[in-house]
């Protein structure tokens, strides 16, 4: 028979269980810590996520609203925006509304302010690339360029591109070979690339301006900006007048403008009545960065023409800003 374990063993053994079971909890408290902190920040996630698909749903509805806003202007419908009442509408010009608690930024414009690619005299390409920086030299590729990608023949011009050129890209692809049918074809063309993700084309391009000239009476905020050479004061003085009168004249524009540069840009300006069949509406959105949300918004452009009593949509293209 063995001889009974001492008391001073029994102890040792007893505390040596201790220390093993304490690590044991330890290491449990540890696991379980981790699984609950995984938890919380799954949950904080989820909850994160579905924050933000909420506020990008609303600020879609909110630039659609601002879609509809432009519609009724240029329907010349009553409206009550919440604008201050001494902002008379004028087209080109942005307009800010409070909708639903949120605010959106819209104008609307007749397609007769915007360079027509297929009708705009090629010094008013020439001058627009000019405001934007282009070189001289840029400048004769992309029009030489535009010529050769609406005419039928493949010859090309002296700064310009045919067929070879364009098969030989990667990804190829052929020039139309005719006028343009939409303003995002001019990032097609060579040497536009100079000007990619400058602005979006048809906010300054149109297919639909069948006079060739901008109307001063009804320019986009970025083509306001090019017939003002870009001089802020300018822009503010166009809108002041255009407050104050519904149509600009040509003695007018040389005062806003001031001589030098209406001397510039006169030969291709036309002071007519805003109007046609053509109108673009833009609207806008967007949050501030605060601590629980990113910054978010969003963009809608539609283009319309009115028919009969009513209208058609030829284009709408929105993006998140």
């Amino acid at each position: 028979m063995s001889p009974p374990l001492s008391s001073s063993t029994t102890t040792f053994r007893h505390r040596g269980q201790d220390g093993f079971a304490l690590v044991v909890v330890i290491m449990v408290l540890l696991v379980a810590s981790f699984v609950a902190s995984d938890l919380v920040m799954e949950v904080r996630t989820e909850l994160q996520v579905a924050f933000n698909q909420k506020q990008k749903a609303a600020e879609r509805y909110l630039a659609e609203a601002g879609i509809n806003l432009g519609l009724f202007r240029i329907f010349d419908l009553p409206l009550d925006p919440g604008e201050g009442e001494d902002v008379v509408f004028r087209q080109g010009q942005v307009h800010q509304a409070e909708v639903g608690g949120g605010r959106v930024s819209y104008y609307a414009v007749s397609e007769m302010g915007k360079i027509d690619l297929n009708t705009a005299p090629p010094g008013l390409l020439a001058l627009f690339c000019q405001h934007l920086g282009l070189s001289a030299a840029a400048t004769a590729t992309l029009a030489d360029s535009l010529a050769d990608w609406q005419d039928e023949d493949d010859l090309h011009r002296l700064s310009g591109a045919e067929d070879s050129y364009y098969e030989n890209l990667q990804p190829p692809y052929r020039p139309r070979n005719r006028p343009l049918a939409d303003p995002a074809e001019f990032f097609l063309v060579r040497g536009s690339e100079a000007l990619a993700g400058r602005f979006e084309p048809e906010e300054v391009f149109t297919v639909y301006n069948q006079k060739g000239t901008l109307n001063f009476n009804c320019l986009p905020p970025l083509l306001l900006d090019f017939v003002a050479g870009g001089d802020p004061d300018r822009v503010a003085a166009y809108h002041e007048a255009r407050q104050e009168k519904p149509l600009l004249d040509q003695q007018e524009a040389a005062v806003i403008l001031g001589h030098q540069r209406f001397l510039e840009i006169a030969p291709y300006l036309s002071f007519d009545s805003p109007g046609g069949l053509y109108y673009s509406v833009v609207a806008e959105t967007g949050k501030q960065q605060d601590l629980q949300a990113v910054a978010t918004g969003n963009r809608i452009f539609a283009l319309i023409k009115l028919e009969g009593m009513g209208f058609r949509y030829l284009l709408w293209k929105e993006r998140t800003i």
